[in-house]
């Protein structure tokens, strides 16, 4: 009975330093909760953040792309709500996407997402074209962006030029704009 005890309480001694141990990772504040900051600051973040100038328009919709991303959970939706911006001063079209050939890539092939959508003016004389696609999980996006941005032609629109190509990721999506800098005239 004795040595049930003793198990007993080397066991037990075990388990609460098993538990010390897998909880001590864990950083608290002054309330005893988790500090989500401290323990962020521990994971190198994998997003691709452009470098674009926020009063442009290619910022603006930046912006719009990571807000949605926050509340959105498809391609859709998160197109969608970057074409209900208020910088958006034209009557835009939203739609699905395959892999193949798309607006601004000339020839090239754009392969290797999972869903996408797009949205742009309805009269084509304006040099603006809009992608947000979803990658596989474990995709290789800094590649996408990369092939995004390669094979882009900011003239592929007859008699206009996009000013700005914006490209950057928000986890597994991939937000790319061709656009004039400003939608005043």
């Amino acid at each position: 009975m004795k040595n049930i005890k003793i198990f007993a309480a080397i066991l037990l001694s075990v388990i609460m330093i098993v538990s010390l141990v897998a909880c001590g990772n864990k950083t608290e504040d002054n309330n005893g909760t988790t500090n989500e900051a401290e323990v962020n600051d521990k994971v190198e973040s994998k997003d691709i953040i452009p470098d674009v100038d926020e009063s442009t328009m290619g910022g603006i919709l930046w912006n719009t792309f990571v807000e949605a991303c926050k509340t959105n959970t498809t391609t859709e939706t998160i197109t969608t709500a970057i074409s209900e911006n208020s910088g958006v001063q034209f009557a835009p079209m939203v739609m699905e996407i395959e892999p193949g050939l798309l607006a601004g890539f000339d020839n090239n092939e754009i392969t290797g997402f999972k869903s996408g959508y797009t949205f742009s003016p309805m009269i084509g004389t304006i040099p603006f074209v809009s992608y947000v696609f979803e990658l596989e999980e474990g995709a290789d996006a800094e590649t996408f962006v990369n092939t995004l941005k390669e094979s882009s032609n900011p003239a592929w629109n007859i008699c206009t030029e996009a000013e700005q190509t914006v490209a950057g990721t928000n986890g597994n999506f991939v937000f790319f704009v061709m656009c004039p800098e400003s939608m005043e005239q």
